[in-house]
């Protein structure tokens, strides 16, 4: 008898496939914004990848907890 439940797969849903190709499109759009506002002057261009990470992480941090699973590709520590 094969009775596991959602707590105890180990593997990806569809629904997290999805949820995390909605993150990562919206993770290259805001990359794209932080490198709109920093790449257009030569001194700001050092701090490019700052600001996209400033803009980044939040996004990140959300997709970690909407996909979390314990033995998951993402983060291993997150849950």
């Amino acid at each position: 008898m094969n009775t596991q439940t959602n707590a105890t797969r180990k593997g990806l849903s569809v629904k997290d496939l999805v949820t995390t190709g909605i993150f990562t499109a919206l993770l290259f759009v805001f990359t794209m914004v932080g490198g709109i506002f920093f790449a257009t002057n030569l001194v700001l261009t050092f701090y490019m990848p700052a600001g996209s990470a400033l803009l980044c992480g939040p996004i990140y941090l959300l997709m970690v907890a909407k996909v979390c699973r314990s033995g998951g590709a993402l983060l291993s520590w997150a849950s």
